[in-house]
């Protein structure tokens, strides 16, 4: 037995000994408090996105794909304030701007919107003309497919037409709906690419170049189930006024009507 108490006596000098001097304090756990529901912050789009200036970015014809982005920033206009175009940025499937410009509407624009739309008066400067954008969009939109957010609004204000079977629009698209009591509703572009991608878009002044991205990476993280899906479920209603018609008249309107069969 005493040696059996030697040895133990010897054993907690040397455990004594290897202890820091002033060992740090453990925290209690009240001094780090903890959230389940905090979360990092989640990245913007902006970082992911192409930038784009003010000057406008003149079509290559060599970054074209099968498959397109489109969006559009609005001014209002007359004494109504009514809706028209004043910006438009394409992008391709492989994300790069292939066209953007500032627009000068037809009429005077009497409410600039730069809280949303960021068009300011000094953008006219080297604004383009309405009708050499549209014609300059509807040549590269031709018997393409459209992807954007809520096209029917940004057809109309490009005064074009285009084949249902050539438009996927997040907004119509009814797996990215959300059910409000007995209905299905569009959800928001911001809304959607914070809970599917997790980007932070639209937290100010609108960037076209990062909404045309957004809606572009949503199609892609659905496009497999979205291409197999019938017809009506991924077509809005088009701009019925007169304009440009974005491919020939088909008389098929079955789901693989005008389907492109390019990979992009």
């Amino acid at each position: 037995m005493v040696a059996s108490s030697s040895n133990w006596a010897k054993l907690q000098l040397q455990l004594h000994a290897s202890r820091p001097a002033n060992p740090a304090p453990r925290k209690r756990p009240a001094d780090t408090p903890h959230d389940p529901a905090r979360k990092q912050p989640k990245p913007s789009l902006a970082a992911a996105a192409p930038s784009i200036g003010d000057a406008p970015v003149r079509l290559d014809e060599k970054l074209l794909t099968a498959r397109l982005a489109l969006d559009c920033e609005m001014v209002g206009v007359g004494f109504a304030k009514k809706n028209a175009l004043a910006r438009v940025v394409v992008v391709n499937f492989d994300e790069v701007v292939v066209y953007s410009c500032f627009v000068k509407p037809a009429q005077r624009i009497t409410d600039f919107r730069t809280h949303v739309s960021g068009v300011r008066p000094e953008h006219m400067a080297h604004a383009l003309p309405l009708k050499q954008v549209i014609a300059e969009v509807g040549r590269i939109c031709r018997q393409r497919t459209l992807i954007g957010h809520g096209l029917s609004n940004d057809l109309k204000v490009l005064s074009l037409q285009h084949p249902r079977q050539l438009i996927r629009d997040t907004a119509a698209y009814e797996p990215l709906k959300k059910l409000v009591g007995e209905h299905l509703r569009s959800q928001r572009l911001k809304t959607l690419a914070w809970e599917e991608l997790g980007w932070a878009i639209q937290t100010g002044e609108h960037n076209p170049c990062e909404d045309a991205v957004a809606a572009l990476r949503l199609y892609k993280r659905h496009m497999h189930a979205w291409e197999r899906a019938p017809l009506p479920q991924r077509a809005p209603p088009l701009h019925s006024g007169k304009g440009y018609s974005g491919g020939a008249k088909k008389k098929g309107t079955g789901r693989g009507s005008g389907r492109p069969q390019h990979p992009r």
